[in-house]
């Protein structure tokens, strides 16, 4: 064999010029050392803090009224007529149930009469204000119309019934 290249001992060394034989053993790596606790503190800490100081700026100091922001129903008026046509037709169906020869009929008739043409001018300035410039009713409002058809038919039906 030509020098350099012998067989290697028993020993793992081959001679004189021979390198180290590779060792079966694994050094480990060196260990890290961990974060440092005051790291470890500042990255909880400071997060909360700014959680917090965002909180508190948001919120506003002193005792300052909300303001309260009022919405305005625009069917307001036409939902009165509404609750005053329903006081009215548990009154027409009183009325209507009493004797005809009795004294106050003839008398809540009337005046029931009156309460339903008040009613129908009351009706007609609300209603008149939802009319478009060509006089037709917004088709939203047409259901309303048939409030004022039924007090009609009930102021008329009280006409005849009480004899005027």
């Amino acid at each position: 064999m030509p020098p350099g290249f012998e067989r290697p001992n028993a020993a793992g060394r081959s001679g004189p010029r021979s390198r180290p034989a590779a060792s079966t053993r694994r050094i480990p790596p060196p260990r890290r050392k961990g974060t440092p606790p005051a790291v470890l503190a500042l990255l909880i800490i400071v997060p909360i803090l700014g959680i917090g100081i965002t909180l508190l700026i948001n919120r506003p100091f002193g005792d300052d009224e909300p303001v309260q922001t009022t919405v305005v129903d625009p069917n307001k008026d036409i939902d009165a007529l509404a609750d005053r046509f329903s006081k009215l037709e548990k009154e027409y169906q009183t009325v209507l149930r009493m004797d005809r020869e009795a004294a106050d009929f003839e008398l809540r008739a009337k005046s029931l009469i009156a309460a339903f043409d008040t009613w129908m001018d009351d009706y007609e300035v609300v209603i008149g204000t939802k009319r478009g410039p060509d006089g037709q009713l917004a088709p939203e409002f047409f259901g309303y119309s048939r409030l004022k058809a039924r007090a009609g038919q009930y102021r008329l039906d009280l006409i005849k019934s009480s004899g005027f």
